[in-house]
């Protein structure tokens, strides 16, 4: 479902034409309003759904355009009865409405359609009746004035329903308000998502008279003189428009609509892309490149077992032998010739698959698909690979779905997707699929997912034909993911240079010239407003980001590391002031490792700033804080050796002290007591009596003395602790 306009034409009193001019001419009037017709319809970038008798029915994606059309079929008409006798004019009626129709692929449907045709029988002669659904949508042409018409008493019309006489000016070209097809160049490219100039061209290959090309399905040639077989191997122009603004791939596609040239790439002996409307024929032509046969000879020899790496590359053996031979001359469209050198090759090696796909590509051309069908079977019996067998599936699954076989179409697709599951050709012909069958919201979702998956399929969703018809459900998804890359495109290059701001200092000049030349890339892409270019920025964005990040990182490390020596110092000074046994002596260090303690927290916050300005600050502080801890270790020591000293003075006075009491006591009091009772019990022995003993007494006191002060030191001094 999608808003379009349906334009109604019918010629007045054609019933009486044949019966007074007879059939022949009748026929060559009927002719002549087809011929008019269509012209004004295509010019305008309408579709011609179909002409039954004398009415012809076609629909726009602009009500603005739908209006120029029928204008432009009205003063054809009368300058053509101008050059006719008089009893031979042709009068038609037309009506436009503009509202919510259903579109297929030969017909479209819906209420549009029906108020259409029940307005187009209450038209005067020579005139355009409108709906008032369309007035609102071109009230403010200038060209053109609007006379309300009177419905009242007009049975089966809608209730509601209002309309208005189209009164334009005899001076008035529809040329001057749409873009003529004389004139290739858009003076101010449009760069929304309702501009018609994509559609135009899609449409343009819709209508024309013969089967869809397998190459490439466009139904302006036959198969047999597809432009593809005459391009490079791969133009890789699918990737170019993506580097382009919507503005600009308008302006290209426009370019190709106008030119006469436009069913054949203008450029067609193998050079490289030189033109504007040659990339826009090229980006078509992409589309489809992976069932044409530039895409077989460019894999012809290629190993590899992997779709997605086959793809890209092209083969660089040799190629030869008859079947080789027999592409050639396909792509030349010498069709006996390549059928001879096929049946020859088939005969030498009736299992090449190679031979048996060249040979469906001939009987394609030839019109004979059960033919193609069987050869490229035998293909996928012959084929060994998984890349081979994915590639004969995707042709399989084309010739049934171009011949109206969509249960063996499905079957084709579902037994492809089994057997190599990311192949996004697959993946994106069965969200084709999926549309055409009506499933368009889930076809929808999963288009989404591939684009996401694969960046290149947004230009497939935007420049393929066959997604035309569901443009006003898909464009908006479009627009979605383009502003949202945008969006992070922009936020991270703005990151990016602020950061480069930030962190030069420290990256080394290396790094800053990576980094500029990257930035340097990102705001000649900037210029380019596309969608593919946007998704670079933010490659190279996050590559700048990083190689800031990571010297950051480095600069943070080194800079927590000398902070975390600091500290350790620190915390073993401070408890060192905490075990000290003089707190007045130290008050004053321990207010320094506090300030210091303060201090490394602040360089520690400082490190997530990220600005080379504060990591360099921060390195010197460090550097700082490290000699103050040198010159506090120094006074510590000091200190330490202050206390030591106390503590041993102090143990060796408790010493001296005990062993001169030991020694005092000995000779005061034990040593008189032994003398006394030794002469009790010995007097044989004649010992010295007790009133004499103080002689000895002075001399166990005099040397006792200094040797319990030698004692005392010796003692304290091996058990004091070692520094």
């Amino acid at each position: 479902m999608m808003q379009i306009a349906v334009l109604f034409t019918d010629i007045v009193g054609s019933t009486r034409f044949f019966t007074s001019h007879g059939d022949l001419a009748g026929r060559e009037m009927l002719q002549q309003h087809e011929q008019l017709v269509s012209a004004a319809v295509t010019h305008h970038g309408g579709t011609l759904v179909k002409i039954v008798g004398d009415s012809a029915m076609a629909y726009f994606l602009s009500a603005e355009e739908a209006l120029m059309s029928a204008i432009e079929i009205q003063q054809e008409l009368r300058r053509y009865n101008q050059k006719k006798d008089d009893r031979d004019p042709i009068h038609i009626r037309i009506a436009i409405h503009f509202g919510n129709g259903i579109i297929e692929q030969d017909d479209i449907f819906g209420s549009v359609v029906n108020i259409a045709a029940k307005l187009t029988p209450l038209v005067d002669p020579d005139q355009i009746f409108i709906s008032g659904h369309v007035y609102k949508l071109v009230s403010d042409l200038s060209a053109a004035d609007f006379e309300p018409v009177d419905l009242s008493g007009k049975k089966a019309l809608p209730e509601g329903l209002t309309a208005y006489r189209v009164i334009w000016k005899e001076t008035f070209r529809p040329e001057s308000h749409s873009h003529p097809v004389d004139r290739p160049a858009i003076d101010n490219p449009v760069q929304m998502w309702d501009v018609e100039l994509i559609k135009l061209y899609q449409r343009t290959i819709a209508q024309g008279k013969n089967q869809p090309c397998y190459y490439c399905g466009d139904r302006r040639h036959l198969t047999a003189n597809c432009p593809s077989k005459h391009l490079p191997q791969k133009t890789n122009a699918l990737e170019e428009l993506g580097y382009l603004s919507l503005g600009t791939i308008n302006k290209l596609f426009w370019s190709l609509f106008a030119s006469e040239k436009s069913n054949r790439p203008p450029n067609s002996d193998g050079m490289a892309i030189n033109g504007p409307t040659t990339l826009a024929n090229y980006g078509f032509f992409e589309l489809k490149r992976v069932f044409q046969l530039r895409f077989f000879a460019s894999i012809w020899n290629v190993k590899n077992e992997s779709w997605s790496s086959i793809r890209k590359l092209s083969s660089d053996e040799d190629k030869g032998g008859p079947a080789w031979v027999a592409l050639d001359c396909l792509r030349v469209s010498n069709l006996s010739k390549a059928e001879s050198f096929l049946q020859k090759s088939l005969t030498q090696h009736p299992n090449d698959y190679r031979a048996h796909c060249v040979m469906g590509f001939l009987n394609v051309e030839k019109n004979d698909f059960g033919r193609s069908e069987h050869h490229w079977q035998r293909a996928l019996e012959c084929a060994r690979t998984k890349p081979r067998k994915t590639l004969i599936y995707l042709l399989l699954f084309r010739l049934y779905h171009l011949n109206g076989y969509h249960s063996a179409a499905a079957e084709a697709i579902r037994e492809l997707l089994f057997l190599e599951p990311h192949c996004l050709e697959a993946i994106y012909e069965n969200i084709l699929f999926k549309f055409r069958q009506g499933k368009t919201s889930e076809a929808l979702r999963r288009l989404i997912k591939l684009i996401e998956q694969d960046r290149q399929f947004y230009i497939n969703a935007l420049i393929d034909p066959e997604l035309a018809p569901f443009s006003e459900m898909i464009h908006p998804e479009l627009t979605r993911l383009f502003d949202e890359v945008k969006d992070e495109a922009l936020r991270l290059s703005a990151k990016a240079e602020k950061k480069l701001s930030n962190l030069a200092g420290i990256l080394g000049a290396e790094k800053v010239a990576k980094a500029k030349s990257l930035l340097a890339k990102i705001e000649e892409l900037s210029k380019s407003d596309g969608y593919l270019a946007y998704h670079d920025i933010i490659y190279y964005s996050e590559s700048v980001i990083a190689i800031c990040q990571r010297c950051a990182e480095n600069q943070r490390r080194e800079l927590l590391e000398a902070l975390y020596g600091v500290n350790r110092r620190l915390e073993q000074y401070c408890r060192a002031i905490g075990n000290y046994r003089y707190p007045s002596l130290a008050n004053k260090i321990y207010q320094e490792l506090k300030s210091i303690k303060t201090k490394i927290k602040e360089l520690r916050d400082m490190t997530g700033l990220e600005v080379s300005e504060k990591f360099k600050e921060a390195a010197v502080s460090a550097e700082e804080l490290s000699r103050k801890l040198d010159k506090i270790e120094i006074r510590l020591n000091k200190l330490r050796a202050i206390q030591d000293m106390v503590l041993f003075f102090r143990r060796f006075l408790k010493k001296s002290l005990l062993f001169e009491s030991v020694l005092i006591f000995f000779t005061m009091i034990f040593f008189p007591i032994v003398i006394y009772y030794l002469n009790l019990v010995l007097p044989k022995y004649n010992m010295s009596p007790v009133r004499d003993i103080w002689s000895y007494q002075k001399e166990i006191i005099g040397f006792g003395g200094i040797l319990a002060l030698v004692l005392a030191f010796v003692k304290t001094f091996s058990t004091s602790p070692k520094r």
